[in-house]
């Protein structure tokens, strides 16, 4: 079984250099590998310039898609609120809500992120009211339901115990 000794060294530059030892014969081999395609130091500097000059257009580019994003994901998740519990809810507010999803994702399509929040914020307004019904609507079937495990309670105080024997095989 032939043995080789081989030792990886990285200097400060990124250079590698490799030597590698053949145990039995005593050979020795080794390598320098240099990159070939860094960034020299002028490169650089002028990479960080023209991050740092375009950082308050990256910063509003961001905030935009965080808005567009945010009115997407509210969009989303209201159509599904609204489809998952349209017939516990009033047509008013079906409407109501459904008029603002139709303004927000027709907003959604333009550039304006101003006119994006606002739609959101309708939105939101919307879906609030809609899930205050909601609540409502499940606090009274809460209250009308209260009725049925205190008849079912009776029902089992007036069960007769009945009496068992054990079979032994």
């Amino acid at each position: 079984m032939p043995q080789v000794e081989v030792a990886f060294d990285i200097d400060a530059n990124g250079i590698l250099n490799v030597a590698a030892k053949d145990m039995a014969t005593a050979k020795k081999q080794h390598i320098t590998i240099t990159a070939s395609s860094g960034l020299s130091k002028e490169e650089i500097d002028k990479f960080v310039k023209e991050a740092q000059a375009h950082e308050s257009e990256d910063k509003k580019h961001r905030e935009e898609i965080e808005i567009r994003n945010s009115a997407d994901a509210l969009v989303y998740s209201t159509e599904k609120t609204l489809k998952d519990n349209r017939e516990k809810l009033p047509v008013k507010i079906v409407n109501e809500v459904e008029e603002a999803l139709e303004e927000c994702k027709k907003i959604l399509k333009t550039e304006d992120t101003d006119k994006i929040k606002d739609a959101s914020e309708k939105l939101v307004k919307a879906s609030h009211k809609m899930a205050e019904e909601m609540y409502k609507t499940a606090k009274e079937e809460k209250k009308e339901g209260e009725g049925g495990p205190k008849e079912e309670k009776k029902k089992e105080e007036e069960a007769i115990d009945a009496e068992y024997e054990e079979a032994k095989e």
